[in-house]
């Protein structure tokens, strides 16, 4: 599933980018960003989820408070580094995702209609789950 989401967030900001102009970019670093965060997103669903069902206080324990303090910057950067680390290297550097648009571009319409719609059913359950997990 994931390598579902890497391919059409990639075509999306690879198209993006053909749109604007910008020929020095081709999408891989937005779309690597992009789905780093929505699993970051998961994660924190997870964890907020499992605080309300149980007396664990793991969110409490991550020294975040305003996005006006060095502090929180840091300690973002430092969580979402693995996130984005895994998902460039397992994904979207050049061997791999040459293979995976080899991969897609063999598959029939039908197909990848049904890939897209389950990414955008994924990435609209993703935010909608995060928010009404927070109360």
């Amino acid at each position: 599933m994931l390598k579902e989401i890497v391919y059409w967030t990639y075509r999306f900001f690879s198209n993006l980018r053909c749109s604007q102009k910008k020929k020095d970019d081709d999408g891989r670093w937005d779309s690597t960003m992009f789905v780093s965060v929505c699993l970051f997103t998961n994660v924190l669903t997870l964890l907020n989820v499992l605080e309300k069902h149980s007396n664990i206080a793991i969110l409490e324990k991550i020294p975040i408070t305003t996005k006006y303090e060095f502090s929180s910057w840091v300690c973002i950067i430092l969580i979402m580094i693995p996130f984005i680390a895994i998902v460039y290297s397992r994904y979207f550097r050049k061997d791999k995702l040459s293979k995976i648009l080899e991969e897609y571009a063999a598959k029939s319409k039908k197909l990848l209609r049904f890939g897209s719609f389950l990414v955008f059913c994924y990435i609209l359950l993703t935010w909608v789950g995060f928010f009404m997990s927070l109360d």
